[in-house]
């Protein structure tokens, strides 16, 4: 069935994006930077701002939108505790989860964009995917950085 597909693809990133938001807020409230903090929450707001907006579609079609990915909940868990665990530099490590998050958004969005039967969704899907292209370059930018703190403000 054509829709069903559709909305498998649609239920697909929310929940990933559900995940995602949990995960970004959670090492909001872990890193001891204020300008990182301020990075992470902005993320969970689009996060959370673009799950409810496809979740809307799905709702519409009839279906029920997804609960966050078990798999990003878990990636979360392992940033937190990995961060933990390498605690010489904690908000590396964070940053380094969910920069790993990042990858999964954009091929969530690749892999709808691609399939013929998101193609009603095309102009929501690209229009979203530019913005998690560009949350994937900022966490990219602050993960390579030496000094994850300066990277964090020259972003923020």
């Amino acid at each position: 069935c054509l829709m069903s597909k559709r909305l498998e693809n649609l239920n697909s990133i929310v929940a990933i994006l559900g995940g995602g938001a949990k995960a970004y807020r959670t090492a909001a409230r872990a890193v001891q930077n204020s300008a990182l903090e301020e990075i992470f929450l902005k993320h969970a707001d689009l996060r959370e701002h673009v799950a409810r907006d496809l979740g809307k579609l799905i709702d519409e079609a009839g279906a029920e939108p997804a609960d966050p990915a078990t798999r990003e909940v878990a990636a979360g868990v392992m940033g937190k505790v990995t961060a933990l665990l390498m605690a010489e530099d904690p908000a590396a490590r964070h940053v380094a989860h969910l920069e790993e998050h990042e990858d999964r958004t954009l091929e969530a969005f690749r892999f709808a964009l691609n399939h013929p039967d998101n193609a009603r969704d095309d102009a929501m899907l690209r229009e979203y995917f530019a913005r998690f292209e560009e949350t994937h370059q900022t966490m990219r930018t602050i993960k390579h950085a030496e000094d994850t703190k300066e990277a964090a403000e020259a972003q923020a």
